[in-house]
């Protein structure tokens, strides 16, 4: 046997009444087909192959009749459990049925077949019984759901069911993050509904559920206003066909729901939220009245409690309005110099003792620049965080578009790189650069600064820069069976009979084409070039000689990749 490596979380347990199940990461490398006294077959019954393109593939174990289960060994490669084995029972057991779904691409490669492949057998009693071995050719990895964030928390997606206990109402964010790892793929995410079974499931129907769409990375739940338990299902899917699914269940315990605060009105301007800004462009504080608005889903009582600091006075017992006055050393400062004058806080209780909190901060003064949007290249975009994709050699010109309310400022504006390797960036304006991708892979972090003197205001552009160099998979030699050189630089011998060709095969992978990369190959003996395609031929001239021959495969964004083989030949050439 051979033993694979074994990737994080491989080794995996399970118990049931009378049956202990151990999986370690040990795989053989041929399939046997003898008669063995358990047998395990691929999706059917007398069928020991299968092909893995990204749906689980079934496993079907069949002992002899006077076979007893008693501590089940599973030895599968890369491959993981769909759910864990379960005997069920302290019988004899006759059969069992599990899915296996390989995250990983296995190291051993089929050059008949043209792909990767991983192969499994189960054993008792350590390795004295031990079943046949099975082979799984694996096509296509599926993408991987690799983390989920609700709100701020992100949760454990070790396991394929979640648990989240949701604390607020109102509604929260759900946002997905999954992996493609075979071929960097674009991957699209399908929310589900709960139903009775999973073969059942039903798209997400806008309007008659609580999540917002049926598609996309993110997706917003509507949370009930008291205590619920609800089951999504996330699937990601990719463009070979393969899928991975999480089922996330959002529950709350709390059968009192919280009172929410909707909005706060500070004079003829309304705040939604639990904070904001009221910012004053008089000269002078005159009374503010405040109206708060909430709700309380029980339909309990309301009271309201307010609070200020800095001297300043509040005219309000447990109404949802109150009056507000300025009674500090700032209420007649100027608009050119920003001043925070109070900050009134709201609280607003249920009968239960439940409450809810808003805030809102009245500040005097100037109003800061605002930076509408920033166009990177053609693409012009409003978000405060923004991703941007270059290759080595790559430009992009960079223009900030900024505003300002108040008349009399005057706003600049500065770029600043602040990671990558020295990075620089060329003025083209007073508000637009130019940035040079340098290096071949990294992540820079461009800083844009609106300034009016007083206050500044910033966007950040991430730029990532990246070339994957080409792979050598393998080189195969067609006048020698079975010949494939995988790996390291390589020697061959050969025993020529006559003047032989040898044909030179070579298999590599460019990961960037999805990106406008492109891989070139060029052959050489010695300083001679042989071929600029994939397969190159060398004759055997002489009797008795050694030779060496180098391939190198480059791609269109100076990556680089060479192997070279060493060719001793012997025997009589007529």
């Amino acid at each position: 046997m051979k033993k694979t490596r074994c990737p994080a979380g491989q080794v995996l347990s399970a118990c049931a009444i009378g049956v202990c199940i151990i999986c370690s990461c040990v795989s053989p490398t041929a399939v046997e087909e003898d008669e063995y006294p358990i047998m395990i077959y691929l999706d059917e019954v007398e069928k020991t192959n299968a092909t893995f393109s990204g749906n689980p593939v079934k496993v079907i174990i069949m002992p002899s009749d006077s076979l007893y289960f008693s501590d089940l060994n599973w030895n599968m490669g890369e491959a993981r459990f769909v759910e864990y084995p379960y005997a069920g029972s302290e019988e004899k057991y006759l059969r069992m049925e599990v899915e296996l779904t390989w995250p990983y691409t296995p190291p051993n490669f089929d050059s008949a077949k043209g792909m990767p492949y991983d192969t499994v057998f189960v054993s008792v009693g350590g390795e004295k019984l031990r079943s046949n071995v099975v082979k799984v050719y694996v096509s296509n990895i599926p993408p991987v759901i690799y983390r989920i964030k609700i709100g701020p928390d992100t949760v454990n997606t070790d396991f394929e069911v979640m648990e989240y206990e949701v604390g607020s109402t109102g509604v929260c964010t759900i946002s997905v993050s999954a992996r493609d790892y075979d071929d960097n793929a674009a991957y699209d995410v399908a929310w589900y509904a709960a139903s009775d079974s999973l073969d059942t499931l039903r798209p997400i129907e806008p309007f008659t559920s609580r999540l917002s769409s049926r598609s996309g990375t993110v997706n917003y739940y509507d949370v009930p206003n008291t205590y619920f338990r609800d089951t999504v299902y996330i699937q990601a899917y990719d463009g070979d066909g393969g899928h991975s699914r999480k089922t996330l269940i959002l529950y709350r315990l709390e059968p009192n729901a919280s009172p929410v605060v909707d909005s706060v009105r500070v004079g003829d301007t309304v705040f939604s939220g639990n904070a904001a800004v009221f910012r004053l462009r008089k000269l002078t504080l005159d009374t503010l009245r405040f109206t708060t608005y909430a709700h309380d889903f029980e339909q309990d009582t309301l009271t309201y409690s307010w609070f200020a600091w800095n001297g300043t006075a509040l005219d309000a017992g447990t109404a949802d309005t109150a009056t507000y006055t300025c009674l500090g050393s700032n209420c007649g400062d100027t608009l050119r110099t920003s001043v925070v004058l109070d900050t009134v806080k709201i609280t607003v209780t249920d009968t239960r003792g439940n409450s809810d909190t808003a805030a809102v901060q009245i500040v005097h003064g100037n109003f800061p620049p605002v930076i509408d949007s920033v166009r990177l290249g053609d693409t012009a975009t409003r978000h405060d965080t923004v991703d941007f994709r270059l290759f080595q050699g790559d430009t992009l010109v960079l223009q900030a578009y900024t505003s300002d309310t108040d008349p009399w400022d005057t706003v600049t504006t500065s770029w600043t790189p602040f990671s990558g390797p020295g990075v620089g960036l060329e003025e083209l304006g007073d508000t637009a650069v130019r940035y040079v991708a340098k290096d071949s892979t990294y992540l820079d972090r461009i800083l844009v600064v609106a300034s009016d003197g007083v206050f500044d205001t910033n966007k950040a552009i991430f730029v990532d820069v990246f070339n994957s160099e080409p792979s050598i998979d393998s080189i195969t030699v067609s006048n020698s069976t079975d010949t494939v050189f995988a790996g390291a630089d390589s020697m061959f011998a050969y025993d020529a009979n006559g003047p032989d060709t040898l044909t030179m095969k070579l298999y590599a992978t460019e990961s960037d084409t999805l990106y406008g990369d492109s891989a070139g190959y060029a052959w050489y003996n010695g300083s001679t070039a042989v071929s600029s395609a994939d397969t190159a031929r060398f004759v055997c001239a002489d009797s008795t000689y050694s030779d060496t021959l180098s391939v190198i495969v480059t791609d269109t964004k100076d990556g680089l990749s060479i192997r070279y083989i060493s060719i001793s030949v012997t025997g009589t050439v007529e």
